[in-house]
């Protein structure tokens, strides 16, 4: 959940609000630095991904990550992994599956 300045200086004074907003940025430039699925969901070894192919939407699970691939028992590159089946079978749909 997200809220304006505006929504967090009624909750808080502005020296908390000043406060969290960079604490806030300070966590997106982390989040920032992973690698990301090509829809755009930063992933991190373990987490389930969606693999287009020509057969379809293969679920893998992220043995490790890099910026560029996901080693699943196969290296895919991160412009064929997807974070939800949806994403990828759209993906799939507009022709992006090699």
């Amino acid at each position: 959940m997200s809220f304006t300045r505006k929504q967090l200086g009624a909750m808080v004074r502005a020296a908390d609000v000043k406060s969290l907003a960079a604490e806030v940025e300070r966590l997106q430039a982390i989040v920032g630095r992973l690698p990301h699925t090509a829809d755009g969901v930063p992933i991190c070894p373990g987490d389930w991904i969606w693999i287009t192919s020509t057969l379809g939407a293969i679920r893998e699970k992220a043995w490790s990550t890099s910026h560029e691939t996901v080693r699943s028992g196969a290296n895919w590159p991160l412009a064929r992994c997807y974070s939800t089946r949806e994403a990828a079978e759209n993906a799939i749909a507009r022709g992006n599956w090699s």
